[in-house]
């Protein structure tokens, strides 16, 4: 087909991405993700600290981490990436509120829930938000970035692991 058509065809690959990748958009999206991985990993910390593991609870929680992608790409196509990203952050914080302010344990298993429903999301928003950033030819060179705040957050969060085990 392409002998016939005399034409080459243009590798979209090859052309320079549409944005920098140190542009304030691409610099925003990395420290949102820094900032609230390390609030999903304070909040992991706070939450079995307060309340006794159960088979039922890790079944629970691990219903609701497959459930978050599922929600936040569903979410993400009827309002758009930029409301995904809030509904991250709404999550979070009321996962948050309901594991530090309750020592009732529906509560903290209802934010144990929803903060498995806010790190399960973030496995669908930073691919999407990185292809919305820095379009296809430069999504590898730009998810790069997003992906490193995951081990850097963790790695904020640790001290306090080592708060809660003393």
């Amino acid at each position: 087909v392409f002998c016939i058509s005399g034409r080459i065809p243009r590798s979209q690959l090859l052309e320079p991405p549409p944005h920098d990748f140190f542009s304030p958009s691409m610099v925003k999206a990395v420290v949102f993700f820094l900032c609230l991985l390390t609030s999903i990993g304070v909040c992991s910390v706070i939450s079995p600290a307060k309340s006794p593991a159960s088979s039922e609870s890790g079944l629970i929680f691990s219903f609701f981490l497959a459930c978050g992608p599922l929600l936040s790409s569903w979410f993400a196509e009827k309002k758009g990436i930029y409301s995904s990203c809030i509904l991250t952050i709404f999550l979070t914080e009321t996962s948050l509120l309901l594991t530090s302010s309750s020592e009732n344990s529906a509560a903290l298993a209802a934010g144990g829930a929803i903060l498995a429903l806010a790190a399960g999301s973030t496995a669908v928003i930073i691919p999407m938000l990185t292809f919305y950033l820095c379009g296809r030819t430069g999504y590898i060179q730009g998810l790069l970035p997003l992906l490193l705040c995951v081990p850097v957050s963790l790695l904020f969060s640790w001290p306090f692991r080592v708060m809660a085990d003393h």
